[in-house]
């Protein structure tokens, strides 16, 4: 395999020298991303009903923010399964939360057509993926990195808008 050709794929396999890793560790690097998140369900949804989801929404997007950097430098694998336990954990807040702290910012009006929206484009993620690797480059830091600044750009927007109006009613 010659690495530095422009069609080698680079990802985490060259970046934590998984070639010789048993394929349980490679395994557990999504599935402690996908533990964290589950475990964050037991208690941040009911944690926001209380204390408010601007604030949930905004140590979810801080923590991902720390997490992003790790992500891409790390050498470590297991510095790399317990950021995504950690990046799961935030995932909770980014999505499940997130969603409906924005739903409920929005005239009743718009929350079909902006949900719909909201969930399609999530799902051309994959989409944008696939071409990304196939005419753009085969390094996925550059993809992660567009994901990096748009953590930076929702987490300081939420600091410019109120808590939700259910919140505060109650």
């Amino acid at each position: 395999m010659d690495w530095s050709s422009q069609f080698s794929l680079q990802n985490w396999v060259q970046q934590l020298d998984l070639e010789c890793v048993s394929h349980t560790y490679v395994s557990l690097i999504a599935s402690l991303c996908f533990l964290g998140w589950c475990t964050s369900l037991l208690f941040l949804p009911s944690l926001a009903d209380r204390v408010g989801r601007k604030w949930i929404v905004l140590v979810g997007q801080g923590v991902q923010l720390l997490t992003f950097p790790v992500l891409l430098q790390s050498q470590s694998l297991y510095l790399t399964l317990v950021t995504m336990f950690v990046f799961g954990l935030c995932t909770t807040a980014r999505c499940s939360i997130a969603f409906v702290y924005w739903m409920e910012l929005l005239p009743q009006r718009y929350r079909i057509i902006i949900a719909t929206l909201s969930t399609m484009l999530e799902g051309c993620i994959t989409l944008c993926m696939s071409l990304y690797f196939h005419h753009v480059s085969k390094d996925y830091r550059y993809f992660v990195t567009v994901g990096f600044l748009l953590n930076i750009v929702t987490f300081s927007s939420c600091f410019w808008l109120p808590e939700s109006p259910i919140v505060l009613l109650k």
